[in-house]
């Protein structure tokens, strides 16, 4: 029996996993893909594709579209957007629920 095993018993895992998500996002995430999120959820009702959300998060923040693209890209591959891809073109961006945890937490942390 470990040492541990009371302590775990009390501690809610999905709290635990929330948390670690949000601290691991925080240290990794850059302060422009943090923008990024926070541009998307605060959009997400429009229903736009990536490319089209690419070239407004350019415009808006003034910096190139290849740069919004990667960036993007990135939260694509951690799980924090769904979107379509070269396969499968035409899918509105939008957060994954670890999205909008992590996007409401920026949020939080703005205020």
């Amino acid at each position: 029996m470990s040492a541990f095993s009371n302590t775990r018993s009390t501690i809610d895992p999905s709290k635990i996993l929330e948390d670690s998500l949000k601290k691991v996002c925080f240290r990794v995430l850059t302060n422009l893909q943090k923008r990024i999120l926070l541009y998307i959820i605060e959009n997400e009702k429009r229903e736009v594709t990536l490319s089209r959300q690419a070239k407004e998060i350019a415009r808006k923040m003034k910096i190139p579209e290849p740069t919004v693209k990667w960036n993007l890209r990135v939260l694509r591959d951690l799980n924090l957007i769904e979107c379509g891809s070269i396969n499968n073109k035409g899918i509105p961006i939008r957060l994954t629920y670890a999205g909008l945890i992590i996007a409401n937490s920026i949020k939080e942390e703005i205020k």
